[in-house]
């Protein structure tokens, strides 16, 4: 694998120190903290986040084709149960807001190589423009020749150091790399010299990564944008992801894994999510911290359990900057979650808001249907859903629990939740069964609440209270509920019986006015009735609801 350059003082930071003075001599660090500033029609631009106010894009993040993000296959019963990635690109305008908000955009993932390519991959392709990235780089108005000259120089001395010659490639068929083993090339680290040692125009090339108002026919306008760097785009992604280190191989050297990110003041509608522009992060919090001054948040990343092989460029090998611990990801091949918020406008003892992005990351995997490893499973705690019931009643008025002492909210947390709900426009996913297992502490919440009149032992239960989530989710047009599968007992309708509860939840749903809810898709791998019954319950649910029921093999379609 890729060679990192580890050294004594490249450990992660004690967790509890976030003293911005503490540490390191920022003195040596760039003048232009713009860094990690982020680019916004309301602030200056930056090479590593996005601020953006777009109703338009979120339309056409709908249209943009999106790889799967599961680890196996796109079954329900995979670790990750049909993620829609869809969220995770992209962000619009949060209408529930009193004031504008700026959303992080996480960029688009296009493509550079033809060989092997998916279709969706050729959607998102961008040809050539020049014959190649020298031709391409005399065309950069933010890069002088001199500067030019000066790059090439530094590279031709970095490519003899030995840590730069244990580069190594790893295959990448899409990539047109079919060998282990191929040492880095001059093109490949001129690509990250000039990324991390060039703020102008890092900052102009991230851009073209994410939608802006001037790109009026959507991606289209912003691949014509990319197109003016396609090549440094191909061969920074190369460098990352063939040549880069994995998490699992960094974590091998060190108890915790984490990567800090310093913005300025930004909403998230999503809190795991694929990074598909450059994004830098720093192994050090204290320097994530000096980038998003005074009004802005550290976000902590880490990697999803069982995505150990997202790759990463450790970029103080290149950088001239290498007191900022550089960590360059990329792609967004697979996605990065957040562990933690601190923000910087509040005082030292309310900065820390670890406990509640933990309760959202959870309540994001809920509702995007992704099962849990052993170990995430233990971490699970009752004040995860305390904290998004909480949340719930805040922006609805409905305490599903009703829980005695409510629990004190910080207001950026209330904003990115409701942006949260704003934004899930098109399919709210559930695994039953996993939810079940991995998350029995939210089930009170979300499952049918009738069930504890038939039985009160919950984990019988496999009917979602898709009244309750309609309201949550006003924007929602579709519901999933994947492994809805009856236990032997409820299927022979000695306990809890499935179709007679769903039609007083879909008369419910009906006099909820604003609620966009469409289809409800039940899966599952046994029958919710004897089929003898089917045409039965498909009347009186027409009859009493107005609802259709219609079956496809193991899915059921109940739809407006």
């Amino acid at each position: 694998g890729g060679v990192m350059n580890v050294e004594d003082d490249d450990e992660d930071d004690d967790e509890d120190n976030f003293n911005v003075e503490a540490t390191l001599d920022f003195s040596k660090l760039r003048r232009n903290n713009t860094r990690f500033q982020p680019f916004s029609r309301m602030t200056k631009s930056s090479k590593f986040s996005t601020e953006i106010n777009s109703e338009q894009l979120a339309k056409e993040i709908m249209k943009m084709p999106h790889e799967d993000m599961s680890a196996s296959n796109n079954d329900a019963t995979s670790k990750v149960a049909n993620y829609d990635s869809n969220d995770a690109s992209g962000a619009a305008e949060n209408k529930d807001a009193e004031s504008e908000m700026a959303l992080y955009s996480f960029g688009f993932r296009f493509h550079y190589w033809e060989v092997d390519a998916t279709e969706a991959q050729l959607k998102m392709y961008v040809p050539a423009k020049y014959k190649d990235f020298k031709e391409e780089m005399m065309q950069y108005t933010k890069l002088d020749s001199g500067d030019r000259e000066k790059a090439w120089k530094k590279v031709e001395s970095y490519i003899q150091k030995e840590a730069i010659k244990k580069l190594k490639s790893h295959i990448q068929q899409s990539y047109n790399i079919t060998e282990n083993g191929l040492p880095i090339t001059k093109q490949h680290v001129m690509a990250v010299a000039l990324y991390t040692d060039c703020t102008q125009l890092s900052t102009a090339f991230s851009s073209t990564f994410r939608i802006t108002d001037s790109d009026i026919n959507g991606v289209e306008d912003t691949k014509n944008r990319n197109r003016e760097y396609r090549e440094w785009s191909r061969l920074l992604r190369e460098a990352v992801e063939c040549y880069g280190t994995t998490i699992g191989e960094y974590t091998s050297k060190r108890k915790t894994t984490k990567f800090h990110h310093g913005v300025s003041k930004i909403y998230f509608d999503s809190f795991t999510a694929k990074f598909c522009c450059p994004t830098s992060t720093t192994s050090k919090k204290n320097v994530a911290m000096r980038f998003a001054k005074d009004d802005g948040i550290i976000l902590t990343l880490t990697s999803l359990s069982g995505f150990d092989s997202i790759r990463f460029f450790d970029c103080t090998l290149v950088s001239n900057y290498t007191e900022e611990y550089e960590r360059l990801f990329f792609g967004g091949k697979q996605p990065l979650e957040f562990c933690s918020i601190h923000t910087r406008w509040t005082p030292l003892e309310t900065s820390d808001l670890t406990c509640y992005v933990q309760a959202l990351c959870l309540f994001d995997k809920i509702v995007h249907a992704r099962l849990l490893s052993t170990k995430e499973t233990k971490k699970v705690k009752r004040n995860d859903a305390h904290i998004i019931n909480a949340l719930i009643e805040n922006a609805t008025g409905i305490d599903r629990l009703r829980l005695p002492k409510k629990q004190p909210l910080p207001p950026y947390i209330v904003d990115c939740f409701k942006t949260f709900l704003a934004n899930k426009t098109d399919v709210v996913r559930f695994n039953i069964d996993g939810f079940r297992k991995h998350y029995p502490q939210f089930l009170k919440g979300f499952m049918h609440d009738k069930q504890f009149v038939y039985d009160p032992e919950i984990t019988f239960n496999n009917l979602l209270a898709f009244d309750y989530i309609a309201k949550v989710f006003k924007e929602c047009v579709e519901i999933q509920s994947h492994r809805t599968d009856p236990t032997d007992i409820e299927y022979t309708g000695q306990r809890f019986l499935y179709i007679d509860s769903l039609i007083s939840v879909l008369e419910r749903i009906n006099e909820n006015t604003e609620c966009k809810l469409q289809r409800i898709r039940l899966l599952g791998k046994k029958p919710l009735t004897a089929a003898k019954m089917l045409e039965n319950f498909k009347i009186v649910i027409s009859s009493k609801t107005g609802w259709n029921l219609s079956i496809q093999g193991e899915e059921w379609l109940v739809s407006k």
